[in-house]
């Protein structure tokens, strides 16, 4: 399953997929049999720089399914 954690309210829209324009990074987790992608996406307005992966950042997956 893949997961991307994506900035709410940025300056440009993000795509669900690893070649967004923002340049995401991905990150493995294995747990058992079972392969999790973790895809957290740059925000345009630099706001990773100050704050973590919070109330500001939606979760969605591969099928753009939300999560809280």
């Amino acid at each position: 399953m893949t997961f991307h954690f994506i900035p709410i309210n940025d300056t440009k829209s993000h795509i669900n997929r690893l070649n967004c324009d923002c340049n995401p990074k991905a990150e493995v987790i294995y747990s058992g049999n079972i392969v999790s992608w973790l895809i957290f996406h740059k925000s345009y307005d630099g706001r990773e720089d100050y704050e973590d992966y919070n109330e500001n950042w939606l979760v969605t997956d591969e099928k753009n399914m939300e999560f809280i």
